[in-house]
């Protein structure tokens, strides 16, 4: 179609396999791969069989039994070495029919074609393993869809304690980027980050474990993003953090989760008191380490949080502590003080315990 005039040069930027990684990468199971392969618009040119080991060199000859379409088939090792961690599995667990489709789920979704897990070689319909669009391409999408979404393609994830889906445009954001924020419920110790940024990028997973994308105090979000402007690494597991798209959407989420965050501090009391619940202790760290690290006047979260965070004031007339929002203190503070004359400075001054384990006084 390019060299005919009817696709632009630069489609090829989209296209799926430009370095050959993903083919290469069938060595760590396999042997030896074999490919089968006839053209449709032309079956009469007859077929090729091809034999690849993994060497530079590769072998094939003319197949007049080919069947038009390609077939791949992998001669599997034993056992697989894992790249990442070492750890070695035995082949048969690959093999295993929920594992085959957990996997092609994790991958496979958001690929533009179909992908069946056969139960056995005379399954001839097998079972559709992958979802071709993403929750915001469907014609009527909310929250749900996206909930729905996350759960399909991660079976241990409980119901979020909320949710929103979120649209970044270039034209506002330096960015296009569709997706979900939500906050899970309590799960690790309460100090411990729950933070997870799921990232697929021109419709290619590319990891579950991006987290520098969240701002450093985000420690109780979670994030699911598609995102076409980011350009992954040459292994297809990171992408470039320099680039300036990688900058804007780290920006732009930071921002839209404060908003999150302070629509349901206004409007959802009873689902922002349960988030306080499981999240307190990493509520009150992001707080207190905003407030610490950020430059004078920069402190976001702090300032767009901090007034609807309760903590717990200990005085004399409550020596057993009394749990008030920072608003309603300063409120009974300035009922309680003369009125200062027009002339005077209003200083507001904020005095905490640095103990961890007294974060919330």
């Amino acid at each position: 179609m390019i060299k005919e005039g009817k696709l632009d040069r630069s489609a090829l930027d989209k296209i799926i396999g430009k370095y050959g990684i993903g083919f290469l990468a069938s060595f760590i199971i396999a042997d030896k791969v074999e490919v089968l392969s006839r053209s449709r618009a032309d079956e009469a040119a007859g077929g090729i069989r091809a034999l690849f080991t993994g060497e530079t060199n590769w072998y094939w000859a003319k197949d007049s039994t080919a069947a038009p379409g390609t077939e791949f088939r992998l001669k599997l090792k034993r056992s697989v070495t894992d790249p990442t961690t070492g750890s070695q599995s035995a082949i048969s667990d690959l093999l295993n029919v929920e594992r085959l489709k957990k996997e092609v789920r994790r991958f496979g979704d958001l690929l533009p074609y179909p992908i069946f897990v056969h139960h056995a070689p005379m399954d001839v319909d097998g079972d559709l393993a992958n979802v071709m669009k993403g929750p915001w391409e469907v014609d009527q999408f909310n929250v749900r869809t996206f909930i729905d979404y996350l759960k399909a393609r991660h079976l241990d994830e409980n119901e979020p304690l909320t949710a929103a889906a979120f649209s970044f445009q270039r034209e506002t954001h330096k960015v296009a980027a569709h997706g979900l924020i939500y906050f899970p419920r309590k799960g690790a110790e309460s100090g411990e980050s729950v933070a997870k940024v799921e990232l697929t990028c021109q419709r290619i997973f590319i990891t579950d474990n991006i987290t520098s994308l969240l701002p450093d105090w985000a420690t109780f979000v979670r994030v699911l993003v598609e995102c076409p402007d980011l350009s992954p690494t040459l292994d297809r597991n990171d992408v470039i953090r320099y680039d300036p798209a990688f900058v804007a959407l780290k920006q732009a989420l930071g921002q839209r989760i404060i908003e999150i965050l302070k629509h349901i501090a206004q409007s959802q009391t009873e689902i922002f008191s349960e988030l306080r619940s499981d999240h307190r202790d990493r509520i009150y760290k992001a707080l207190r380490s905003d407030f610490e690290q950020s430059e004078r006047g920069k402190a976001i979260f702090f300032r767009s949080l901090v007034e609807y965070i309760p903590f717990t004031v200990i005085r004399l007339s409550a020596p057993e502590g009394e749990s008030m929002t920072l608003r309603k203190y300063r409120d009974e503070i300035t009922k309680r003080q003369p009125r200062q004359k027009a002339s005077q400075p209003s200083v507001d001054k904020i005095y905490y315990l640095h103990d961890p384990a007294s974060m919330g006084q």
